[in-house]
């Protein structure tokens, strides 16, 4: 297993200390670069332990992601809209290998759109259904935004990568972004256009477009007003 604790940051070597979480394709840090107090997304190592007993292709994945990960971050859009928290530093191991990224830490009180879902959430937390028209508007911006420059959203725009509080809407998954030159078919399967999946599954044969994020933007708007999910039960909105 290859255990990343310290890692190079803007020419800094940063011991990491405190975890935030940890994904399905990576391990999001709290680090401070500059005295600038940031999130570090450290993605797994082809040869992480977390890949034993699993499919060899997860492995092979995860040397892709990487690989892809340390061209497109040399290239990324600066000119995205303000609710994108977009990479700020490319981030080595000690072999000078591409391992993740730093990017804006998510401000106080923010929660994924997918819990604004939740009746006894919303009561409790005194969320009505005109700030969730309020967020969604905002989002509709980013969208439109998004697109003048040429960015696909795709899988970013999924109920855990929105996340809402009390400014505008975050997205918080950069890597997920379909920019020029790259694209990936990352999903979630309850937030994906069936017309781009295989014929009765949820799963994705053709590449994020426009109009699939703007399929995506109803099918949320949808579930937040409904408060069930327009796919019914098949969808485990656990996953």
């Amino acid at each position: 297993m290859t255990t990343i604790q310290t890692v190079t940051i803007n020419g800094q070597r940063i011991v990491l200390t405190e975890k935030l979480g940890t994904g399905l394709e990576a391990t999001v840090w709290r680090v401070v670069v500059d005295k600038d107090s940031l999130a570090l997304k450290i993605f797994f190592q082809p040869d992480d332990t977390i890949f034993d007993k699993k499919p060899a292709k997860l492995r092979t994945d995860a040397e892709e992601r990487l690989a892809e990960l340390a061209r497109m971050l040399p290239v990324f859009p600066t000119d995205l809209p303000k609710a994108v928290l977009c990479p700020v530093h490319t981030v080595t191991n000690a072999l000078g290998q591409v391992t993740g990224f730093t990017m804006p830490l998510l401000p106080p009180g923010y929660k994924g759109a997918r819990l604004y879902t939740d009746p006894k959430f919303c009561k409790d937390n005194g969320i009505t259904n005109a700030r969730i028209q309020a967020l969604m508007l905002e989002l509709y911006d980013t969208i439109e935004k998004g697109h003048a420059a040429k960015i696909i959203y795709g899988d970013a725009l999924s109920g855990n990568n929105v996340q809402f509080g009390p400014d505008c809407p975050k997205i918080i998954d950069p890597n997920a972004l379909n920019i020029p030159g790259f694209s990936n078919r990352t999903h979630t399967r309850e937030c994906v256009d069936p017309t781009l999946c295989r014929a009765g599954e949820l799963v994705m044969n053709q590449d994020h477009t426009e109009n699939s994020d703007w399929f995506v933007y109803v099918l949320l708007l949808a579930w937040l007003y409904m408060r069930v999910h327009p796919f019914g039960d098949g969808i485990n909105t656990e996953d």
